[in-house]
């Protein structure tokens, strides 16, 4: 589900929002190519905050404290590498 939505950043119309979902590089690839796969630089969102996001009307300080906050609460690692 969209992260923002979740927290009820500006913009939500649902706060379990599950449609039209992609996930976001905090940092994006182009400024730190090592980072791309980091799951504490990756959240999910919709597609209203997937561009609030890119505009920095959502503040990556933001964005990270709620990556960090579902890692958290799902148990995850920051520091732990993504596992496929």
């Amino acid at each position: 589900m969209c992260l923002c939505c979740k927290a009820g950043l500006k913009g939500t119309l649902n706060r379990y929002n599950t449609k039209d979902l992609s996930v976001h590089h905090i940092i994006p690839i182009e400024e730190d190519y090592t980072k791309r796969m980091d799951g504490d630089n990756l959240i999910t969102v919709c597609c209203v905050h997937h561009e609030m996001c890119e505009a920095g009307i959502i503040t990556r300080e933001t964005q990270r404290e709620l990556a960090l906050k579902s890692m958290h609460d799902a148990g995850e690692d920051a520091d732990a590498p993504l596992v496929y």
